[in-house]
């Protein structure tokens, strides 16, 4: 008897890990910890971006790995995609940098000439953490978010779907957006440049599946904003 019940109870643990019943909670959590941490502490960019995101989202991503064994967020890093996923990733953040460049040109009326960025003094800082972001954003948001809504959310429409993976990402960078801006326009822009960059990348995604493109394009989207001065 008291062995049928431990059959019994450890059957419905993983009905309840296959069915990712503890993606919502787990989401909730680390969102309240992240929230909290961008709140209450001021650390260093780069304590941010190497540190903290390994912290906030690696883990939490190494942790449901091994307990529901879904392996679908380190699989869109497997090596066989690299090359392939470097190749597009530069075609697609070529599209993104000069969306971004359009955006500025109807924003403000200036005069779009090329710069020598790559002389600038912080250049290189700038660029490694952009990689970082790019990636720790990439395993949180799309190799493990975007593939557990996909897997558990498969009945509702794609467009449904990218816009809960949207939704997630714009949310988990509110804190930042409030605490960079204060005018309510500067606020939504940026709310809408991160929802067009969650969109853009779970489409990209969602045909694709792999990481080292939405690295890559991520990675040029940002220098992009950074060098046009958002």
């Amino acid at each position: 008897m008291h062995s049928k019940i431990n059959n019994s109870s450890s059957q419905l643990v993983r009905d309840r890990l296959k069915n990712h019943l503890i993606f919502w909670p787990m989401l909730v959590f680390i969102f309240s910890l992240w929230l909290a941490y961008r709140y209450f502490t001021r650390f260093p960019v780069w304590f941010d971006e190497i540190f903290a995101k390994a912290l906030f989202f690696g883990l939490p991503v190494w942790f449901y790995v091994v307990t529901t064994k879904f392996n679908q967020p380190i699989e869109i890093f497997q090596p066989k995609k690299l090359w392939r996923g470097l190749f597009l990733g530069l075609a697609f953040g070529g599209i993104f940098g000069f969306v971004i460049v359009m955006m500025r040109l109807l924003q403000q009326a200036v005069v779009i000439r090329p710069e020598a960025v790559f002389m600038a003094d912080n250049f290189d800082y700038e660029l490694l953490m952009a990689l970082f972001t790019s990636f720790w954003e990439t395993l949180f948001f799309f190799g493990f978010i975007a593939n557990v809504i996909l897997k558990k959310y498969q009945k509702i429409s794609l467009i449904n779907q990218s816009l809960m993976v949207s939704a997630i990402f714009v949310l988990f960078h509110l804190a930042n957006t409030f605490i960079r801006f204060h005018s309510l326009s500067a606020i939504m822009g940026q709310i809408l440049i991160l929802f067009l960059l969650a969109l853009g990348q779970f489409l990209i995604f969602y045909r694709h599946r792999n990481g080292y493109l939405l690295v890559l394009s991520q990675l040029i989207w940002g220098m992009a904003l950074l060098v046009y001065g958002w």
